[in-house]
């Protein structure tokens, strides 16, 4: 976000558009999964609470080489272990790849979440957010307190506040 944001506030928006592409495309395979949330994942299943995954992602990025980001996405899922259905519950019928934030919104509306996990705090508090309970995924801590809402530092946070109360 560090980075985000340096290149937007000198006018090189361009560039971190053209950075993405190239990140969450060609070199989405180095990405390793936050510790703890495979953990997460195992535990819903483990108490049958259903989950699915719904991300705001155009199939090519708006500038620079035309790398296949939705298919990147599905390949780190299936090489990080998520899409172990049996372990996890999920399964690509319950992934979500939304071209528009309007359409993420519509999603997350039509899939009924009740809770719905996100690192952008601009998102969560979009204008039009389906009445669900709300979690900004922050592991830097680097957001501060954000009015409406709930903050989780880690996944093993989200799982303690979410599951504690299922497993009981």
């Amino acid at each position: 976000s560090s980075v985000k944001d340096y290149l937007c506030a000198n006018g090189h928006e361009d560039q971190w558009t053209q950075m993405q592409g190239y990140v969450y495309g060609k070199r989405m395979a180095e990405a390793l999964p936050f510790e703890g949330v495979l953990d997460f994942f195992f535990q819903c299943k483990e108490l049958n609470i259903p989950v699915c995954i719904i991300s705001h992602k155009t199939a090519y990025p708006y500038r620079g080489p035309k790398y296949d980001l939705q298919k990147a996405a599905m390949a780190w899922l299936l090489q990080r272990g998520f899409l172990k259905t049996e372990k996890t519950g999920i399964s690509q019928e319950n992934i979500f790849f939304e071209a528009s934030k309007e359409a993420k919104l519509k999603r997350i509306e039509e899939e009924e979440v009740t809770v719905f996990i996100d690192d952008l705090p601009e998102f969560l508090l979009e204008e039009g957010f389906p009445e669900v309970d709300r979690i900004l995924f922050d592991p830097k801590q680097s957001k501060g307190s954000v009015a409406g809402l709930e903050i989780a530092a880690s996944w093993s946070d989200i799982q303690e506040r979410l599951l504690a109360t299922a497993q009981a």
